[in-house]
């Protein structure tokens, strides 16, 4: 098998996708907020939030344990809703040569998805498919979408 690949997971959303492109963009601050069992902390290096060319250092809990990446903006794409990063420094690059992760906000019929793509290069044979980081962000996912439903009836209330 090689050392490269790539894993597409989709994630059934009841909030709007526009929602998530927002918080995984432009306000992707609020991260800390949203969904504190998943990411610890961001900062913003460089650039505008969410703007392509924009960096950033964050941490997050997986398996338990926090987790320091950086990463950049490569990609966005309003017409397809889909946003691409490139995860460069921190934890996860003692893993993956390279590691690219698309979002990309979807519709089929009445239901709304999140699609997922991880790209990516393992260092050496020893290291798994980023499996992980795929139940990691189904969990996020998951977290932010009751977070904006339970918003969403707080202001109905």
């Amino acid at each position: 098998m090689g050392l490269s690949g790539k894993l597409v997971t989709n994630v059934e959303i009841k909030s709007p996708g526009e929602l998530f492109l927002d918080i995984f963009g432009t306000k992707k601050y609020e991260l800390p907020k949203v969904a504190p069992d998943y990411v610890q902390s961001l900062e913003l290096l460089k650039g505008e939030w969410g703007a392509v060319g924009c960096t950033l250092r964050g941490s997050f809990f997986l398996d338990g344990k926090v987790m320091f990446y950086e990463e950049s903006i490569v990609a966005v794409d309003k017409e397809n809703k889909s946003i691409t990063y490139n995860i460069y420094g921190g934890d996860l690059t003692q893993l993956y040569k390279k590691l690219h992760v698309t979002v990309q906000a979807t519709t089929k019929g009445e239901t709304n998805f999140l699609t997922w793509i991880y790209e990516y290069e393992r260092l050496n044979e020893n290291v798994t498919d980023p499996h992980k980081l795929v139940e990691y962000i189904t969990g996020e996912t998951k977290s932010i979408d009751n977070y904006y439903l339970n918003l969403k009836a707080k202001i109905q209330a």
